[in-house]
């Protein structure tokens, strides 16, 4: 059941950022990317294997835009001052 609702919100998070932005629109950065998407208590599913294929810039985005109360679905949350573990101090 969580894996469904995580999924469906991947989804439409995905679907209203491709939707949202003309074809050729370029984001300047991750915090670019994440703006307007992001809000406390949100659930985020984050891919990646300990430290390899994390999206780094993206959770380094997270963890400086400020949002609180997140849930994070992972395999591995990193290590303390990377990955999703650099977020468990926030």
């Amino acid at each position: 059941m969580i894996a469904k609702v995580v999924s469906e919100v991947l989804l439409s998070v995905l679907v209203a950022l491709m939707t949202s932005l003309p074809a050729d629109h370029a984001l300047s950065d991750a915090a670019a990317a994440l703006d307007g998407v992001l809000r406390d208590d949100m659930l985020i599913a984050s891919g990646g294997f300990g430290l390899c294929g994390i999206p780094e810039r993206l959770l380094t985005a997270i963890r400086d835009s400020g949002v609180k109360g997140l849930t994070f679905c992972s395999n591995n949350a990193g290590i303390d001052n990377e990955g999703i573990g650099m977020l468990l101090r926030t």
